[in-house]
């Protein structure tokens, strides 16, 4: 039970905090290290996770940089389309996506 127990609080861990479980048995296998050896393994996996996470950051901003850009222009045709409902008006996003490839 306790084994069990100790997976699930392992798995909780490796979840809230985003380390792998890999990254969490590097981590253990310095437990018998000095306490500044240890440190340094702590403060070298931690600062690696935050270079990947200020990557993974910058992705996604740029991804809703260009989803916003999408989303103003269904709005704009849209708009448009409201004010002169004469014609169908194309999805401009549609449009974008077709001809990039």
């Amino acid at each position: 039970m306790k084994v069990v127990l100790a997976i699930i609080v392992g798995a909780m861990l490796v979840w809230l905090i985003g380390l792998t479980l890999q990254e969490i048995a590097a981590l253990v296998s310095h437990r018998n290290d000095s306490g500044l050896k240890r440190c340094r393994q702590v403060r070298d996996l931690l600062r690696a996770k935050v270079a990947d996470v200020e990557t993974k950051l910058s992705e996604l901003q740029a991804f809703r940089t260009t989803l916003s850009a999408y989303l103003a222009q269904c709005d704009r045709t849209m708009s448009n389309s409201d004010s002169a409902p004469s014609r169908e008006a194309e999805c401009p996003v549609i449009d974008t996506l077709t001809r990039a490839r």
